[in-house]
């Protein structure tokens, strides 16, 4: 790896803490840009001009000037609550989530992804399992296959750890935001990415 290889990842780094930063201080201020005019001119240009997507599991028409008005489950610890449509079973939530990580790997390997890089984590290093051995322990830097995305996928998305996948040579960027907003970064079309979104039951955020 070269120095300016080298010095171009600790930028991104640095750049999605400060982007999480952000995004954590309300659900709203998430769908603003993914990576704000300023954090963005650290990066290499080719890879920010790729598409940009917000999937969500929100029905579309129940947004209104911008706000979500159902009152429907948002996380994993809703498991048990009562909401909208009833109360939120297990088996509903791994419905959902398991569409969730289909999505992001199915627009991986769309993208011509095989395996991700873990541009940033939060909380230092996650153990989790893949299917060549049993456990693997990821920290920032840590590679891994597309397919063995899962655990760590779904870690994410139980909100146990934060993290960015990338892949810098296929300009391939996921990280989720609060309330199970994910958000996506590939060279694909927006009608190509819609029709993986649509098989796996989910829905493009109406307000990007």
């Amino acid at each position: 790896m070269t120095k300016n290889s080298i010095e171009l990842e600790t930028r991104i780094v640095c750049t999605v803490t400060i982007t999480h930063t952000i995004m954590s201080k309300n659900s709203q201020e998430q769908l603003e840009a993914f990576l704000p005019s300023d954090v963005e001119r650290l990066l290499d240009r080719s890879f920010l001009s790729q598409n940009r997507f917000v999937i969500v599991k929100y029905r579309p028409e129940y947004y209104t000037l911008g706000k979500y008005t159902r009152n429907e489950w948002t996380s994993y610890y809703d498991i048990g609550k009562e909401f909208d449509d009833g109360i939120l079973t297990i088996d509903e939530y791994n419905r959902t989530e398991s569409s969730l990580i289909s999505c992001i790997k199915d627009i991986a390997f769309a993208s011509g992804c095989k395996m991700v890089t873990v541009a940033y984590i939060e909380y230092g290093t996650v153990n989790v399992k893949t299917s060549g051995p049993k456990h693997r322990l990821l920290g920032q830097g840590s590679r891994l296959l597309v397919r063995d995305m899962d655990d760590a996928l779904r870690k994410v998305i139980r909100e146990e750890v934060w993290i960015v996948f990338i892949n810098k040579n296929k300009h391939f960027m996921v990280d989720f935001g609060h309330e199970m907003y994910l958000n996506i970064r590939c060279p694909l079309g927006k009608n190509t990415v819609k029709t993986i979104v649509d098989n796996n039951n989910l829905f493009f955020d109406p307000r990007h």
